[in-house]
């Protein structure tokens, strides 16, 4: 999502969103601005939910300044929390899916398990999950496709550090 900047101080940002998302987000919702360095979090202030001509749903927030010292214009990236989850966090790329479900493997000694898994949410190249794997555990970690030809019990070689 994009936001761009109304007015220099106080200054309003509207964030248009995607219709399926404008009913998940209240006022007080959380909202992540990201310039590449830099993260700063504010509340959303208020919510549009009309549709513009392009389909999308306007939020807004009020700042008492500038986000990153940006000019009024400016645009700079946005995650809106609509949802948060609790349970163990892994790298995105640790999940798998089957027809069966969503799944992990986790690595103990060399040795590799399958734990099937519910996906809780997803965001910043990280899962959260629920199920069979504690926190801290060493999990296998590849593209969705190289996971899928590992199978239970297998031995292999970690490289680099726990993920």
């Amino acid at each position: 999502t994009i936001l761009t900047i109304q007015q220099p101080s106080p200054v309003k940002v509207v964030v248009q969103v995607p219709q399926e998302l404008i009913g998940r987000i209240r006022p007080g919702s959380k909202m992540l601005f990201n310039n590449g360095s830099n993260t700063l979090q504010v509340s959303v202030t208020r919510v549009y939910p009309v549709l513009g001509k392009n389909l999308l749903g306007s939020v807004e927030a009020v700042l008492p300044k500038s986000p990153f010292g940006l000019p009024a214009g400016s645009t700079v990236a946005v995650d809106i929390v609509t949802v948060t989850a609790a349970g163990v966090i892994v790298p995105e790329s640790a999940v798998f899916r089957t027809e069966k479900g969503a799944f992990i493997y986790t690595i103990n000694d060399g040795t590799i398990h399958m734990r099937q898994v519910e996906v809780l949410g997803l965001g910043d190249g990280k899962a959260v999950v629920k199920g069979d794997v504690a926190p801290g555990t060493q999990v296998a970690v590849a593209q969705e496709n190289k996971l899928l030809t590992l199978e239970e019990g297998m031995k292999i070689t970690t490289a680099g550090g726990k993920q």
